[in-house]
């Protein structure tokens, strides 16, 4: 817990579907939300999965 008692929070894996939306929620109480994620689903999977930074964007243009 930060000074301010706002909770600092760290998202592994915070650009996917599930991250993200933990992401959000956690961002959405107040907390610090601190997101890392490879962004490499697509090589992962060895197909294409639509845009791998479509969550990760959102996360940063609604929770700067």
């Amino acid at each position: 817990m930060t000074a301010e008692g706002v909770e600092r929070v760290l998202i592994t894996g915070g650009a996917g579907f599930i991250g993200s939306h933990i992401s959000e929620f956690y961002a959405k109480k107040g907390n610090e939300v601190i997101v890392i994620d490879n962004l490499s689903r697509a090589e992962i999977l060895g197909k294409d999965v639509g845009d791998p930074l479509y969550n990760w964007n959102y996360l940063k243009n609604n929770y700067p």
